[in-house]
């Protein structure tokens, strides 16, 4: 196989399949923690099939893939806000 740069640290390595992208399995979660996933969708530049406000965050989503299932938030992140916040609401309510 030919050699191919690191998508995280820019090095040259020799991949051991067709898909490998990064030069150790370190570098690609480290990747993944840093840019996340929700990147991925975002550069779509097909039509939008469906758009919707985040209910944490209130940014506006254009979804255009049919592999993106986004339906109420705009990532993980805003998901996991938002059913911890609404947690912790109703503990309070409580006597």
């Amino acid at each position: 196989m030919e050699t191919r740069i690191c998508k995280l640290c820019g090095e040259p390595f020799e991949p051991y399949t067709e898909n490998q992208v990064f030069c150790s399995q370190f570098h690609q979660e480290k990747y993944w923690r840093r840019y996340g996933k929700t990147h991925i969708y975002e550069e779509g530049t097909g039509p939008v099939i469906r758009e919707f406000q985040c209910k944490q965050c209130g940014k506006t989503v254009r979804v255009r893939s049919e592999k993106d299932h986004r339906a109420a938030f705009c990532s993980g992140p805003c998901s996991r806000r938002y059913f911890r916040h609404r947690y912790d609401k109703r503990k309070r309510d409580w006597p």
